[in-house]
């Protein structure tokens, strides 16, 4: 039997975000490299943010793509319990990728910061406050932190039904034949 897979423009969006995702990470990991106020880490602190407020614009089609797109069935069909952690998970991974770059945002634009996004001046979400801007700070770094976390139990999964469960769940996202 073949394997039914994803519409094309439904793993265009989920292939393109993580991709975003990676970069995201590695931008506000890589930061850490540079010495405070040295050009080059304030250039990893812009790919970051342009980069979430991608993943965001990726986002918003990426769940209304996904409504609209053919689900196809995972052969053989897993577990009850299975289905209903994926579709838990997932929901917390769209959550997750619309509240960060938001929370990013808001963040910038209560610390005063001005909000560009590839060259295009952003309006801020929230009036001069920096006690807020901090805190909105701490949520921002705690749930990146969820992230790794969320990301990481996704892969494996994917992972665990490609060489445990012997199914195609993986082989539904995987372009190509």
């Amino acid at each position: 039997m073949q394997t039914q897979k994803f519409s094309p423009l439904v793993m265009f969006f989920h292939w393109f975000t993580f991709l975003a995702l990676i970069g995201v990470y590695v931008a506000v990991e890589g930061h850490e490299w540079f010495e405070r106020g040295t050009d080059m880490r304030k250039y990893f602190m812009i790919a970051h943010f342009w980069l979430g407020l991608s993943v965001l614009l990726l986002t918003v089609p990426r769940i209304i793509t996904r409504f609209f797109s053919a689900y196809p069935p995972i052969t053989p069909t897993p577990p009850v319990w299975q289905d209903k952690i994926a579709k838990l998970t997932l929901l917390a991974m769209y959550v997750w990728m619309l509240a960060m770059p938001l929370l990013g945002w808001a963040m910038q634009s209560a610390e005063g910061r001005e909000v560009t996004f590839w060259g295009m001046q952003l309006p801020a979400l929230l009036d001069l406050n920096k006690e807020l801007g901090h805190d909105l700070e701490e949520v921002h770094e705690a749930l990146g932190t969820f992230g790794y976390l969320l990301i990481g139990v996704h892969i494996l999964a994917a992972i665990w039904h490609q060489h445990v469960m012997k199914d195609d769940t993986l082989q539904r996202m995987r372009p190509g034949r």
